[in-house]
């Protein structure tokens, strides 16, 4: 069990994190629903983006790997449940780590101002030459309200996001 407050960074980082679940409830996929610890990582994905949060083991010497439900999601406290019905499955996890690799391509840096992303998203949109993104997945990924290094390398390849301990990949609209 992962039980933080509003007084720890961890529960912010938490709250961003899982932002990037699925939020249907018919979705069965462990790795859609449920964030994952891998060593000193932490994961979550909808299929069509991807957080990562980098913890301090040392500090959270009782969170264990595999796979962990969210049982409350608020900006005053985050409580993660280990699943232990979706671990058996956690070799299936995929692995993520070469596309969190920031790739080669234009790179800037955005900040989202008082909850408002538009000149993040303008700016953004502008380098995909000729892509879109899903906004509410930028809002997502800006939503600590920090400097984002943002890396894109085309309008078909993933946007990448770098914020010290936290790491953001978007897959792009692709509008036919």
């Amino acid at each position: 069990m992962i039980n933080t407050t509003k007084q720890e960074q961890l529960n912010q980082d938490l709250y961003w994190l899982t932002s990037a679940l699925s939020k249907s409830k018919s979705d069965l996929r462990p790795h859609i629903v449920n964030t994952y610890v891998r060593g000193n990582k932490m994961l979550a994905t909808d299929g069509q983006r991807l957080h990562e949060i980098t913890i301090d083991r040392e500090v959270y010497v009782n969170v264990k790997d595999g796979f962990y439900s969210v049982v409350k999601r608020t900006k005053t406290n985050m409580i993660l449940a280990y699943n232990v019905e979706h671990n058996a499955d956690e070799r299936d996890y995929p692995d993520c780590k070469s596309l969190l690799e920031r790739p080669e391509g234009k790179s800037f840096v955005v900040m989202q101002h008082e909850n408002n992303s538009s000149q993040a998203m303008a700016n953004i949109i502008r380098a995909m030459d000729d892509g879109s993104i899903n906004y509410n997945y930028l809002n997502d990924v800006l939503s600590d309200e920090n400097a984002w290094d943002v890396t894109i390398k085309d309008h078909e390849h993933p946007l990448h996001f770098e914020n010290g301990n936290k790491k953001a990949i978007v897959m792009p609209v692709r509008i036919k």
